[in-house]
């Protein structure tokens, strides 16, 4: 390794440190997470909350997050966020959000079902993805409702 690509290297890393400390994070991947341009926290419902994300489902049961390998709600949801990290191609995201489920009925006929964030609603992890097929096997592994 030559001595500029060293110090490009060494610049590189001093600039990424800088940007983790003013941001609170200290990795790549927990910067994406915490600064996703198609994710909006803030949002009153799901589908506005994963605006980027065209392919949403849903878990209800914290039974259903549960594997033979896991032993309580919480490695569940851990278990989950690494499948997610390790299997999708694309990216894809989980949250642990309290809804309300409804449908919206569109004026040309069509229906689209939706989640409301809501303090009184249910406990649901709600599992979003931006590539069909990381969708549908998704789908094929875990249980969802």
């Amino acid at each position: 390794m030559s001595i500029l690509n060293k110090v490009k290297t060494a610049y590189q890393d001093t600039k990424a440190e800088t940007l983790f400390k003013k941001h609170n994070v200290s990795t790549w991947t927990e910067y994406y997470l915490k600064f996703d341009p198609d994710y909006n926290k803030r949002a009153n419902t799901i589908r506005t909350m994963f605006h980027g994300y065209p392919f949403i489902a849903e878990i209800t049961e914290a039974r259903a997050l549960l594997t033979n390998t896991c032993d309580n709600w919480k490695n569940g949801y851990d278990y989950l966020r690494k499948w997610l990290a390790t299997e999708c191609r694309g990216k894809a995201r989980a949250t642990l959000d309290r809804t309300i489920r409804f449908e919206h009925l569109y004026n040309d006929g069509t229906d689209l079902q939706d989640w409301g964030v809501n303090a009184f609603g249910e406990d649901s992890v709600f599992v979003a993805f931006q590539d069909e097929r990381d969708y549908l096997i998704f789908l094929l592994k875990w249980e969802t409702a």
